[in-house]
């Protein structure tokens, strides 16, 4: 177990300090621009979950109470004070969000622990580690190209010709978020069968660009953690616009599996556990996204607008 930690340690603090050149290093020997692309955003998000994932995770609790305060000097930004203590990311930097409501969310989590500090169990607080530590320096545009290069292998665009009832399955179920997707953004996105790949038009790689870059990078944050969660750029699409809701987003993500408990029956407590992770993620995401767009202002009492 010692040897193990210590592997843990020594690796955790390579990704720390060569986190960055492993990834250009490792993109130089991709042949096509394209690849080359791929494989820096891969890199990039198993270099962020190595640094937030590798933290302790089971330690007891140090505070009474958790609170927020308005930083001075900005409009709406807010800290996390643990016992009038200021609470600091991984990468020590001091944990400051956008808003009061990000922050009142965070402050709920933290309250929430109990004799021990369960990270696994505070989403919010790992998404606002990750948006501002920021491990490996990316910029807004990295990050929206990361998230797109799910959608050349959506998984509601890739279906199976058998068994034919699997194949009702997903005509039945993943048709219409495909077509809402496709009147609602004004797009085409192909669907295919087997081994071959589709090709999606530029138009709507363009326009599905234009609509992420007007989001916040903080929010972006939590389109990226959606969409790596539910394996579909898709299905984060019409959780995020809230046409549907987080249970059906992981059933539809899930619909293979799904297919087969109804069929053979589940694993005792395993898709239960799955179903139960899963959820979480995708309503922490939704939950993270939406509030990093709030906005909030104070209005001096007798003022009229």
């Amino acid at each position: 177990m010692k040897i193990f930690r210590s592997a843990l340690s020594l690796k955790t603090s390579l990704l720390r300090r060569n986190g960055l050149s492993l990834l250009r290093n490792t993109a130089r020997f991709e042949s096509t621009a394209e690849n080359k692309e791929a494989s820096i955003h891969k890199l990039q998000r198993e270099l962020d979950k190595e640094i937030f994932t590798h933290t302790k995770t089971d330690i007891n609790r140090f505070y009474k109470t958790a609170s927020i305060v308005k930083v001075d000097g900005t409009a709406d930004s807010y800290e996390i004070l643990l016992d009038h203590r200021k609470l600091k990311t991984p990468g020590r930097n001091v944990f400051v969000v956008p808003n009061r409501a990000l922050a009142h969310a965070v402050e709920v989590e933290w309250m929430s622990q109990e004799k021990k500090i369960e990270r696994h169990t505070m989403h919010l607080t790992h998404l606002c580690n990750m948006a501002i530590d920021n491990p490996t320096k990316r910029t807004k545009e990295t990050v929206v190209d990361g998230i797109l290069s799910y959608l050349e292998t959506d998984t509601l665009c890739y279906r199976i010709d058998e068994p034919e009832e699997l194949k009702q399955y997903q005509d039945k179920y993943w048709n219409p978020i495909i077509e809402w997707a496709e009147k609602r953004y004004d797009v085409k996105l192909p669907c295919t069968s087997g081994f071959s790949m589709t090709e999606l038009p530029e138009e709507t790689k363009r326009l599905f660009r234009q609509h992420l870059l007007s989001h916040t990078e903080w929010s972006l944050v939590g389109y990226q953690y959606s969409t790596e969660a539910l394996k579909s750029f898709v299905l984060s699409l019409a959780l995020m616009d809230k046409h549907i809701s987080v249970e059906d987003a992981v059933k539809l993500a899930r619909l293979e599996t799904v297919y087969q408990t109804d069929k053979w029956g589940s694993v005792e407590w395993y898709h239960d556990v799955e179903v139960a992770e899963l959820q979480s993620k995708a309503s922490a995401a939704a939950v993270f996204t939406h509030l990093c767009n709030e906005t909030t202002y104070t209005k001096t009492k007798g003022q009229n607008n």
